[in-house]
């Protein structure tokens, strides 16, 4: 079986003025490094849990690092009430 290309499915933009930045969803974006590499910044941070993080965050890091970024994961506790701000600092 051959792998899936990759494909953007939608391009979104959380207007912050200066802090502004880019949310793109899709398949296999892991494996397309020029659309990495265009992200704005050298710094990606990793929003992810206690649940989800031991699966998928060695990998989502190894190919933002492949793409020449900085990787800031941050990892929360399980569960509704601990998406908020307050954890994020």
């Amino acid at each position: 079986m051959s792998p899936t290309p990759a494909s953007v499915v939608a391009r979104l933009n959380v207007d912050l003025g200066e802090r502004s930045y880019p949310i793109i969803i899709g398949n296999d974006l892991l494996t397309d490094i020029e659309l990495i590499r265009s992200l704005p910044g050298k710094r990606i941070a990793i929003v992810t849990n206690t649940v989800v993080a031991p699966l998928y965050l060695e990998h989502l890091s190894a190919g933002l690092q492949a793409a020449g970024k900085q990787c800031v994961p941050i990892v929360l506790p399980d569960g509704e009430e601990e998406k908020n701000v307050e954890n994020l600092m």
